[in-house]
């Protein structure tokens, strides 16, 4: 599992490297046919998989799902998924939090309101 997480960890570098040399004039084509290439490795009915959405300039450009959302059951994964991820948001909630407080925006003495 965890070589698992690496590999898309791994993946969505490359895809944000990727678009961040990508012209905004590229085709959407091209676009797809890299992220899809960058991804084959997990799309396949016997794999867990991965939801993902790329968002440039405020735009959602790319959306899809790789591999399975449930292996038992051989239950496809999409760009609709629903993910119950519960508490894991949680940290990154924190992380946002003091990523504002890093830029000014806020103090952790703040009314929590703010």
């Amino acid at each position: 599992m965890k070589k698992l997480l690496v590999s898309i960890t791994l993946a969505l570098a490359l895809i944000t490297a990727m678009l961040a040399q990508t012209s905004p004039t590229g085709s959407p084509g091209q676009l797809n046919e890299k992220v899809d290439k960058l991804f084959a490795q997990w799309d396949k009915p016997d794999s867990p998989g991965c939801a993902l959405g790329v968002i440039k300039d405020g735009k959602l450009i790319y959306k899809r799902g790789y591999g399975s959302a449930n292996l038992d059951y051989n239950t496809p994964l999409t760009s609709e998924s629903v993910f119950y991820i519960a508490s894991t948001s949680k940290q990154f909630t924190a992380a946002s939090i003091l990523l504002l407080v890093r830029r000014g925006a806020i103090s952790l003495d703040d009314d929590i309101r703010k």
